[in-house]
């Protein structure tokens, strides 16, 4: 007993957290301005873009999208999946459900077929990796860096396009138990440590 209470006095290590990154309304527009629509593969990574920001997932969720998780309704309802086999349903803006139509019909992910296929791939019909999102986000960040670098902040990841909507969310009066629920957290302490 003496041992256990020995240790329970061990001090915990305070460690300072690093400040979360994340874009304000006109970074994300910037943003999302910067893949080139003229080609099919600037339709997906806009389609990408949009989709992290509107269903505000993890890079993971994203990555694992299925067509079949998609219902076209009123309004347009992703069921993302969460730890321990739960599902959320997350309600997809009009804008994004005109890019994610426009972004399917191009790819053939439209059709009943295709249901199970993957709903981001690369060149080679592979689902995107995490990697691979990754890389679109950086390299869509840089170049609209180099157009606003004061919008645009550096280490901009994927977790990031996550954290800028849970801000816009906070910014416009949403109250932290919905933006919990939206975000998928178990906690409300979770939610309370995005960006202040």
């Amino acid at each position: 007993m003496n041992e256990w209470q020995r240790i329970l006095a061990i001090r915990i290590k305070k460690v300072s957290r690093a400040a979360v990154v994340y874009l304000n309304m006109e970074g994300m527009k910037l943003l999302l301005a910067q893949p080139d629509t003229s080609t099919s593969k600037g339709r997906r990574d806009l389609a990408i873009l949009s989709i992290m920001y509107d269903c505000v997932g993890r890079i993971q969720q994203i990555a694992d999208l299925v067509p079949a998780r998609i219902n076209f309704g009123k309004p347009t309802l992703l069921r993302i999946s969460r730890k321990g086999n739960k599902t959320r349903l997350i309600p997809i803006s009009e804008q994004g459900t005109l890019l994610l139509k426009a972004y399917m019909k191009d790819y053939g992910l439209l059709n009943a077929e295709a249901n199970e296929y993957p709903l981001f791939s690369n060149g080679r019909s592979d689902k995107l990796t995490r990697m691979g999102i990754t890389a679109i986000v950086k390299k869509h960040a840089e170049s609209a860096r180099k157009i606003d670098p004061a919008q645009i902040p550096f280490h901009i990841s994927p977790h990031s396009i996550r954290h800028s909507k849970a801000m816009a969310l906070q910014q416009n009066g949403v109250n932290l138990i919905t933006i919990r629920d939206i975000m998928g957290h178990e906690s409300v302490t979770t939610t309370e440590s995005t960006p202040e």
